[in-house]
């Protein structure tokens, strides 16, 4: 979730992607959190529908550039492996190409800020 400053309040504002989404959801998400676990639905996670990550090739691309990622647990995935994932989602191109773009603003500012990041499976 991001938040907006409206004169002195501080108000929290969901963004939209077309592939992942912000804010505290529920249902089968995988749930991108800054740096490690801590808790289930933070408010600064990103968020990917299970179907989506299967419909884009994504999980495909997880599974292909991140050693031992689990879709159903706990994943730290380094600058090193988001690499790998942007350079396969490029050759493959399509869904899977322009969801991994489309996380670029969150995952670039938690790779500089963390080292890391968590993909905290359905």
């Amino acid at each position: 979730m991001l938040f907006s400053h409206k004169g002195k309040r501080k108000v929290a504002v969901r963004v939209a992607m077309e592939h992942f989404c912000t804010g505290r959801i529920s249902g089968s998400y995988l749930e991108f959190q800054r740096g490690e676990y801590t808790h289930p639905w933070r408010d600064d996670s990103i968020y990917i529908y299970d179907e989506t990550c299967a419909y884009t090739g994504l999980d495909r691309i997880f599974r292909d550039a991140i050693p031992d990622y689990d879709t159903y647990g706990l994943t730290r995935v380094t600058a090193e492996d988001w690499e790998k994932v942007e350079k396969l989602a490029a050759e493959r191109g399509g869904p899977a190409a322009e969801a991994v773009e489309e996380t670029h603003w969150w995952t670039s500012k938690t790779l500089a800020e963390y080292g890391f990041f968590t993909i905290c499976g359905i």
